[in-house]
């Protein structure tokens, strides 16, 4: 029972997010036309990257132990250790955004969704206990038609936070444990279906109404 109690403060209180991308420009029946074809994810040249989680998984894939921080800060530095923390972000923020899209992009136009990270700052057990370990995602994000290549929207940097991950010594035990038993999904994989859940939203709200202003689907 007490368990749970934790579980449930945890999920219900840590989620946070500043997605707010204005009102949709699009109208719902033009939303309606596109199927998603494609999620694709890239980083801006100047992202800032500290994804704590990946970075341990590197450590292990060359036998050495998270806690060797001067050897994984090694292996961070080279191009094929932070291609494969580039890559881990990759694949789970494609999978949640194909999760939470395809039910509302279900037309006949492909459209694909283009994802530029950033930023991603996913804090290790001594910050969190620290100073609570706030975890975020930024990201732009592009739909695009996929017929001609040019963008039917543009959003802007939007972010996702994750707050105080328990917070304290007890509080960030406690959620460790939850993440390594499955009761709780780890910082990075909530701010990835967070987004997408969000985009997916913003999507479904399409503007609706003869005196509204709607953008006119691509030619």
């Amino acid at each position: 029972m007490r368990l749970r109690f934790f579980i449930a403060l945890l999920g219900c209180f840590c989620l946070s997010g500043c997605f707010k991308p204005g009102p949709n420009p699009l109208s719902s029946s033009t939303i309606a036309t596109f199927g998603l074809s494609d999620v694709s994810v890239d980083f801006a040249p100047n992202a800032s990257i500290n994804y704590t989680q990946a970075e341990h998984d590197l450590a292990r894939t060359h036998n050495v132990l998270p806690s060797d921080n001067t050897g994984t800060k090694r292996l961070i530095k080279t191009p094929q250790g932070m291609a494969f923390i580039k890559a881990q972000a990759t694949t789970k923020l494609r999978a949640a955004f194909e999760r939470a899209t395809r039910p509302v992009l279900r037309g006949s136009r492909p459209a694909q969704i283009h994802i530029t990270i950033t930023s991603i700052d996913i804090p290790g057990i001594a910050r969190s206990f620290l100073t609570g370990g706030t975890s975020h995602l930024k990201a732009q994000i592009v739909l695009i038609d996929a017929n001609t290549g040019n963008p039917i929207v543009s959003l802007p940097e939007q972010a996702e936070f994750i707050f105080l991950r328990g917070g304290g010594l007890y509080g960030t035990a406690l959620q460790e444990v939850l993440e390594a038993t499955g009761k709780v999904r780890p910082p990075f994989d909530r701010l990835a279906e967070k987004l997408a859940q969000d985009f997916a939203k913003w999507l479904s709200q399409g503007r609706m109404g003869p005196n509204q202003a709607r953008a006119r689907a691509p030619d």
